[in-house]
């Protein structure tokens, strides 16, 4: 068979088989919502957007992946970090639970429980008192003794940087 023709063979066969694959990730970037049907394409998929930085489509792909193998820890952690990291924090809360419970000392995904559970409580108060009265702080948590919480200087600050995210999140439509 001459090159020409093995060429153009093996072109259309490899544009047969990236197609579908090319028609899932730019319905999907479009808000389609129309991913690979398989976990593995939807992961390879992922995995290409993800070096491409495309976030956002690196997240549906995986997120469609983690449906179809739920049980894979990097997956899931994979899957958790790049919606934390596009803001969609609602969405990675499930994740973040699952992370965590796979690896309590999972820094990212103990932070945004943290963060998420203090939203949720300052909602509550401001149930009952005006959110112009309403205030987080780090009373408790620092080593006020010897025998209290070993934090660094660096982990001090990571709590504060927290604070002040979280604060600006809750009060910055009020």
């Amino acid at each position: 068979m001459p090159r020409a023709v093995r060429f153009l063979a093996g072109a259309i066969l490899l544009t047969a088989l990236l197609m579908p694959m090319l028609r899932s990730r730019s319905a999907a970037a479009e808000g389609g919502g129309v991913l690979g049907s398989t976990a593995v394409g939807n992961y390879l998929a992922g995995r290409h957007a993800q070096a491409r930085r495309d976030l956002s489509a690196a997240a549906d792909f995986l997120g469609a992946a983690l449906k179809d193998a739920p049980e894979a820890p990097d997956l899931l952690r994979r899957t958790f970090l790049l919606m934390a990291m596009e803001g969609r924090i609602e969405d990675s809360l499930p994740l973040a639970r699952r992370v965590v419970q796979a690896n309590p000392k999972a820094q990212i995904a103990n932070i945004v429980l943290v963060a998420d559970d203090i939203k949720r409580k300052v909602d509550r108060a401001a149930r009952y008192i005006s959110m112009n009265n309403l205030a987080i702080s780090p009373q408790c948590g620092f080593s006020s003794t010897v025998s209290g919480n070993p934090l660094t200087i660096d982990d001090q600050w990571r709590k504060m940087e927290l604070l002040v995210e979280v604060a600006d999140d809750i009060w910055s439509g009020n």
